[in-house]
């Protein structure tokens, strides 16, 4: 996929994902976050071991993941 930035800017964009078994604790950003970042939804962080869960991509919930536009996704917000 390739996205387009205000700027004109072309960049390509590969999303890579792996599924994992755990468990997770989260929380909602934090408000300084959310005005800086502009983003108002949840984080959530491994909260003891997990492990390699290979089979979900044969399942019913990996449709979701493997047929979504994530050229939706707004990647600005995201800090690195």
């Amino acid at each position: 996929m390739v996205k387009v930035w205000a700027t004109g800017q072309n960049e390509k964009i590969e999303v890579f994902a792996t599924s994992v078994s755990g468990k997770f604790c989260s929380s909602n950003f934090h408000k300084f976050a959310q005005e800086k970042w502009g983003y108002k939804g949840k984080v959530y962080i491994p909260l003891s071991s997990f492990s390699y869960l290979g089979e979900f991509w044969e399942s019913d919930q990996a449709k979701f993941i493997l047929h979504e536009d994530f050229s939706k996704i707004n990647f600005k917000i995201i800090p690195y």
